[in-house]
């Protein structure tokens, strides 16, 4: 179940919910149902009781958590149960449920949170429940995913990879230097063609000068 939260009017309670989608999935099976049972309704009718439970644990289940008071859970068919933070010793994952501790041992289900709610917990109670899930994700991207060829994946630090694998460079270091080539050959080859383009061109030659001297030869002189 994919919970959604939001927040009480007025407070600073955080309201986790289940789903409203799961009120169509639940009418939608209703609606199916009654094309059997109306064949039969003395005998099938009792069928139409599940669809109707769920949609109204649906509308009625949620868990509050409030800064102040502590964590409260409401079901459909049963009492609720509370904890305040005084008592709280934690939260707890098993299956498909989550449930709260108290000091003393005893614990109860959450509705409506899962695994992935720990954010939104870790600000309702004020750094009470700690956010395990924000923390693993980014511990994760700073490490190195390394593939080997039987498929096996492994995380490693840079520390570690660089230790483990001396003679090959960082995976998001050796990225970096080729983009770093590619930009230097692109500057360098403009100025590599205007170099061949200079060379390539005739150099003109100044026309020859006459020489005066040369012209003003001596006329013969006539006897």
């Amino acid at each position: 179940m994919v919970p959604m939260a939001d927040s009480v009017t007025g407070s600073e309670t955080k309201v986790f919910r289940p789903e409203r989608t799961h009120i169509f999935a639940a009418v939608l099976i209703t609606l199916i149902s009654l094309l059997g049972i109306g064949a039969e309704p003395l005998k099938l009718g009792w069928l139409l009781l599940f669809p109707l439970g769920y949609i109204y644990w649906t509308l009625r289940a949620r868990t509050e958590v409030s800064p102040t008071k502590g964590i409260s859970a409401k079901y459909g068919f049963r009492g609720n149960q509370s904890v305040t933070w005084e008592d709280f010793q934690g939260i707890g994952f098993k299956g498909g449920s989550t449930f709260a501790q108290r000091r003393d041992g005893s614990t109860f289900n959450l509705p409506a949170v899962s695994f992935n709610s720990l954010p939104e917990l870790s600000v309702a109670s004020q750094g009470r429940i700690q956010d395990a899930l924000s923390e693993g994700r980014a511990a994760a991207d700073e490490k190195i995913v390394v593939t080997y060829k039987d498929g096996r994946q492994v995380l490693m630090t840079r520390e570690e990879y660089a230790a483990t694998h001396p003679d090959e460079a960082i995976p998001g270091e050796a990225q970096a230097e080729p983009k770093a080539e590619r930009q230097a050959e692109a500057q360098a080859e403009p100025k590599a063609e205007r170099q061949a383009e200079a060379a390539a061109q005739p150099v003109a030659k100044p026309a020859a000068q006459p020489n005066p001297q040369e012209e003003r030869k001596p006329e013969s002189q006539v006897d």
